[in-house]
C-alpha cells in the first residue's frame, strides 16, 4: 500500500488504458450536443442487420425481432438468424444508446468474451460492429442462452440484481458455483498475445488500481451535473492508498447476482453475462465489487453477499478455490474504489444521460440516480472504517 509521501511518484492522473481513453472520447464527441435519443425498434433492427449480413454472410436471413427486458443501459434484442435455410436459431443483440449508467465498449466486450470462453459458460460471441457501421451506433450479436437471472416465483422484484432474495435451497446450491466460477475467470490465462484490445497494466504494480480510478474519475468530470465535495475527498484518497497489485488476472468488472443466469430446475449456473466492464487488474476488484452493501440482502438478520453466503464465507470460499490470499487492506481498498465507481455512476451519469434523453430508460436511469445517495454513504462509511484484520 502507498503512503502519502509516494503519491506523487505513483499517482498520475493522465495514465488511462488505452482503448478506455479512445471510448471515453467517442462517448464525448458523440453526446456533444445531440438531441434525445430515440430507440432504433425493432422494425429498424431487421432491416439495419439484413444489409449487415447482405455485405457480410448473405446466406444469413433475418427473422423475427423481438425486444428483450433487463439490463440498465442498451438496447437489447433477440433475433432470429437462419443460415442457408436451415432453421432459425435465437441470438441477443446488444446496441449502444447515445449514453448509458455505465459507457462501455463493444469490441473490448467481444475480445472478453471469447477470451474466457473456454474456462468459464459465457454467451458465444458471434458479430461485432465496433464502429456503428449498421445503425450508427455500435452493437455486439452473441448466442442466446438460458436460465434466469433470479427466482421467478420470488416477490422481490430487484432492478439489475440489487437485493435479490435466493430461497434457501438456491443459496446452498448457487454458492459453491458462484465461487467456483469467479476463481475460474480469474484463472484465464492472460498474455499480450491473447487479449485483443484489452490493455496490460504492468509498467508498474499500482499501474491496475491507477488505470481504474483514473477510468472513473474522468467519467465523473466528464458526466457530472453538479460538484460533490465527497467525491473530491474519496478520490485524494483513493490516490493517496494505492495498492500493488497482488496478481493481474481478468476482472468481470460486475461480478454479482443478476449478472448470471440459472436453471431453476437443476439449480445449475449455466451462463455468466454482462462482461462489459471487463478488464485486467487486481484479483480483489471482483470480490470489492460483490461484497457491496447494495447488492447484499439481509435473511435472518445475517448479510448475505449477493444475496448467496455471509461475507467471511464467501472470502474464504474463494481463497480456498482459487488457491489465492485475500489481503485486508485490499480488498478495503477495492470496496472503496467500486463504491466510487457506483456513485460516479448513478449520481454523475444516469443523471446527465436521464437529463439529455440520451438513453431509452431515462426513468430507469432517473430511479438509478436515487441509490446514489446509498453509494454514498457506503462510501462515508467505508473511508472510516479500517480494513479486517
Amino acid at each position: 500500500m502507498s503512503t502519502p509521501a509516494q503519491v506523487q511518484t505513483l499517482f498520475d492522473a493522465t495514465d488511462l488504458e488505452p482503448s478506455v481513453r479512445r471510448l471515453m472520447d467517442r462517448k464525448a464527441r458523440a453526446t456533444h450536443g445531440a438531441g434525445p435519443y430515440a430507440p432504433v425498434g425493432a422494425s429498424a433492427v431487421e432491416a439495419g442487420l439484413s444489409s449487415f449480413f447482405k455485405a457480410r454472410e448473405p446466406d444469413i436471413t433475418v427473422g423475427a425481432v423481438t425486444s428483450m427486458g433487463g439490463g440498465a443501459s442498451k438496447e437489447q434484442y433477440v433475433v432470429m438468424l437462419s443460415k442457408g435455410g436451415a432453421v432459425a436459431i435465437p441470438y441477443v443483440l446488444r446496441l449502444d444508446a447515445l449514453q448509458s449508467v455505465m459507457e462501455s465498449d463493444r469490441l473490448r466486450e467481444y475480445d472478453v468474451l471469447r477470451l474466457v470462453a473456454p474456462y468459464v459458460p459465457v454467451p458465444d460471441a458471434v458479430w461485432v460492429d465496433p464502429n456503428g457501421e449498421a445503425f450508427g451506433r455500435p452493437f455486439l450479436m452473441t448466442s442466446f442462452m438460458s436460465g434466469v437471472s433470479k427466482p421467478t416465483a420470488t416477490a422481490n422484484d430487484s432492478v439489475s440484481g440489487m437485493q435479490t432474495n435466493m430461497r434457501a435451497d438456491l443459496r446452498a446450491a448457487l454458492s459453491p458455483q458462484f465461487v467456483d466460477a469467479l476463481a475460474a475467470i480469474h484463472r484465464v490465462p492472460v498474455n499480450q498475445d491473447n487479449l485483443g484490445s484489452l490493455g496490460v497494466p504492468d509498467a508498474d504494480p499500482y499501474q491496475a488500481a491507477r488505470w481504474q480510478l483514473n477510468w472513473w474519475s474522468r467519467v465523473w468530470r466528464d458526466d457530472k451535473v453538479v460538484s460533490h465535495p465527497l467525491i473530491a475527498q474519496v478520490e485524494v484518497w483513493l490516490q493517496t492508498h494505492l495498492p500493488a497489485d497482488n496478481g493481474l488476472v481478468v476482472v468481470h468488472g460486475d461480478y454479482r447476482t443478476g449478472n448470471y443466469l440459472f436453471d431453476e430446475k437443476t439449480r445449475k449456473i449455466t451462463s455468466i453475462l454482462d462482461w462489459e466492464l471487463a478488464h485486467i487488474g487486481d484479483y480483489h476488484e471482483d470480490l470489492g465489487w460483490a461484497v457491496q452493501r447494495m447488492y447484499s440482502t439481509v435473511v435472518d438478520g445475517e448479510r448475505l453477499v449477493t444475496g448467496l453466503m455471509p461475507r467471511e464465507e464467501f472470502i474464504s470460499s474463494y481463497e480456498r478455490a482459487s488457491g489465492r490470499t485475500v489481503s485486508p487492506v485490499s480488498l478495503h481498498y477495492y470496496e472503496v474504489l467500486c463504491a466510487y465507481k457506483s456513485t460516479v455512476a448513478t449520481l454523475a451519469s444516469s443523471v446527465r444521460a436521464a437529463a439529455a434523453r440520451h438513453n431509452h430508460q431515462d426513468v430507469l436511469l432517473s430511479w438509478l440516480a436515487s441509490c446514489g445517495y446509498v453509494f454514498a454513504a457506503e462510501l462515508c462509511d467505508l473511508i472510516e472504517r479500517k480494513p479486517a484484520s
